[in-house]
């Protein structure tokens, strides 16, 4: 988390938004297929939470990098993230024991910033952060 600047913008776009009070897709209750993670302009706090919520949640989390490219100033991660709900998680579609693979990447934008704690060294750190994934 040292990378985040506290002044984040951060969205995951995911799929499609499904909220706690709407039923499960048919496609989730037959597979592990994921088919909500939507998290738009969110703080850092908020994404603090909800990376938490996530791990939480999770009995196994393995994320595999295919590759990173971009600058200084921007660059684009490339991922398949694998995971296996320790519980049912209906807000992201989740079944317990079941693995889902989501494919996507994430977009940050870097910023070179003052050190934090009052130090004087500068370092670069995510700005802005914008996550797409399918399954």
């Amino acid at each position: 988390m040292d990378y985040y600047d506290e002044d984040l913008s951060f969205s995951d776009h995911g799929n499609k938004t499904v909220t706690a009070l709407q039923p499960l897709p048919a496609r989730a209750a037959n597979d592990s297929l994921v088919t909500a993670w939507k998290a738009v302009d969110r703080t850092y706090s908020e994404f603090v939470e909800f990376l938490h919520s996530t791990y939480r949640t999770s009995d196994s989390l393995r994320m595999e990098t295919h590759g990173v490219t971009g600058s200084k100033e921007f660059c684009v991660w490339e991922w398949t993230l694998r995971i296996v709900a320790d519980t049912n998680d209906p807000i992201r579609g989740l079944l317990k024991g079941k693995e889902a693979v989501l494919r996507g990447c994430s977009l940050h934008w870097w910023m070179l910033l003052p050190g934090k704690d009052g130090s004087e060294t500068s370092d670069w750190r995510i700005v802005k952060e914008a996550d797409y994934a399918c399954h």
